[in-house]
C-alpha cells in the first residue's frame, strides 16, 4: 500500500499465526467495488476483503465451504454490486450481498482467464475454450469459438485480455487480435501478414490504448506499434525509431495524456511519441536522469496530475514529472521498512 502523504509503502505478507493477515502471497487480481471494498483474488487462498479501521488494514478471507475460490484469476462487479469471479477450477462463481456463492453456466472448460461487464452490463468470458457472451437482459448464452471456416468468426479459443472501447467494440487480445462489432455481430480479426503492409506486426499482443478521437493503439512483443483507425477501419503500422536507427518493439504498456503516447518497452524502456509529428523521444541513453539506463520497462501508469510512475524488470519504481524532468527513484531495501 502506497502513502502518497508520507511517499512510503507498508507491505503485507501472509502469516501462519495470524489470521487477519494474507493468507496466501500469490495474488492475481485486485477489484475495488461502487463502495470503495477492495477485494483481493488469491491463486491458492481464495478471496479477500481488506477491512480498515482508522488507517490499520487486515484481512478478512471469505469463507468458502464449497471450495469454489480457488486459482482466481479476475473479478468483476455487475449493476447490483454482486461479485463476478473467474476461476481457473471452477469457473465463473457469483458472490451476492450476502456472502452466498454460485456456480455460473456450464462451460466446456473450467479455465477462465479474464471476465468483463460493459457498459450495458453484458457479460464478456475469456477462457481456453473460446469466449462466452450473457446478454445482461435476456440472460441469453453465446459461445464463440474459432472455426477455419468462418471468416467473420474468432480467431483462437485461448483469450487474455478484453478492452471495451468508447463506441462498444469489444477487444480481444489472444493468439491475435480481435475485435467485436456488436451492431454487425461479427468478429474483425488481425494478424500478422507478411505480404500485407496493413496487417498486424505481430500476432502477440499485449496492450491497448485509446485516444481522444478513438483510435485504437496496440503493442506487440516483437513487433512495432500499431494503430487502428475506426473512420477508415484500416490498421497502420508506426515505426519508432531513435538517433542511432533502433526500432521500438515489445510495448508493454501504453497511457495517452491527450498529447503524448507514452510507451513502456522491454527493449527501448520509455518512450514519449507524439502522433501528429510523429516525433519520439527515447528517455534511454539521453535522459539526465536514472531514466537514461533503463532498457526494460515493465509497465507505467498515468497518474491524474499527468506524472508518469514506471515499473521496471529489476530497478525499481520511477516517478517522473513531465513538466519538471523530475525523476523519484524506488529501490528494494532490506534495511528500510519504508522501501518497496
Amino acid at each position: 500500500l502506497y502513502d502518497e502523504e508520507t511517499n512510503t509503502f507498508k507491505q503485507f505478507l501472509p502469516s501462519l499465526t495470524d489470521s487477519t493477515q494474507l493468507p496466501d502471497p500469490a495474488i492475481r487480481t485486485l477489484h475495488c467495488d461502487k463502495e470503495g471494498t477492495i477485494w483481493i483474488g488469491l491463486w491458492n487462498g481464495g478471496l479477500c476483503q481488506v477491512v480498515e479501521d482508522r488507517g490499520h488494514f487486515s484481512f478478512k478471507q471469505i469463507p468458502d465451504p464449497a471450495k469454489l475460490l480457488t486459482n482466481i484469476t479476475s473479478i468483476a462487479e455487475d449493476e447490483s454490486g454482486n461479485l463476478w469471479i473467474a476461476t481457473y477450477t471452477s469457473g465463473l462463481v457469483k458472490m451476492d450481498k450476502k456472502r452466498t456463492f454460485e456456480k455460473k453456466y456450464n462451460f466446456d472448460a473450467n479455465d477462465v482467464n479474464k471476465i468483463l461487464f460493459d457498459a450495458h452490463f453484458n457479460l464478456w468470458i475469456g477462457s481456453n475454450s473460446g469466449l462466452y457472451y450473457v446478454d445482461g437482459k435476456t440472460k441469453r448464452i453465446d459461445h464463440y469459438q474459432h472455426h477455419p471456416l468462418q471468416p467473420y468468426g474468432i480467431s483462437s479459443n485461448t483469450l487474455y485480455a478484453l478492452f471495451e472501447d468508447t463506441t462498444g467494440n469489444i477487444w480481444i487480445a489472444a493468439n491475435g487480435l480481435d475485435v467485436y462489432h456488436p451492431e454487425k455481430r461479427i468478429f474483425q480479426t488481425f494478424r500478422q501478414h507478411a505480404d500485407h503492409k496493413n496487417s498486424l506486426t505481430d500476432n502477440h499482443v499485449h496492450t491497448f490504448c485509446e485516444d481522444d478521437n478513438g483510435n485504437i493503439w496496440i503493442g506487440t512483443e516483437t513487433g512495432s506499434l500499431n494503430v487502428f483507425n475506426p473512420a477508415t477501419n484500416t490498421l497502420k503500422e508506426i515505426i519508432i525509431k531513435d538517433n542511432e536507427g533502433n526500432i521500438v518493439t515489445n510495448i508493454y504498456q501504453m497511457a495517452y495524456d491527450g498529447k503524448y503516447l507514452w510507451l513502456a518497452s522491454f527493449q527501448s524502456g520509455l518512450i514519449r511519441y507524439h502522433s501528429k509529428t510523429n516525433t519520439a523521444y527515447f528517455f534511454l541513453h539521453h535522459h539526465p536522469s536514472a531514466l537514461r539506463d533503463q532498457a526494460f520497462v515493465n509497465t507505467l501508469l498515468l497518474d491524474t496530475d499527468n506524472t508518469i510512475w514506471i515499473g521496471t524488470y529489476d530497478n525499481g519504481l520511477y516517478h517522473y514529472h513531465p513538466k519538471t524532468e523530475a525523476v523519484a527513484v524506488f529501490k528494494a531495501s532490506v534495511k528500510d521498512k519504508h522501501a518497496i
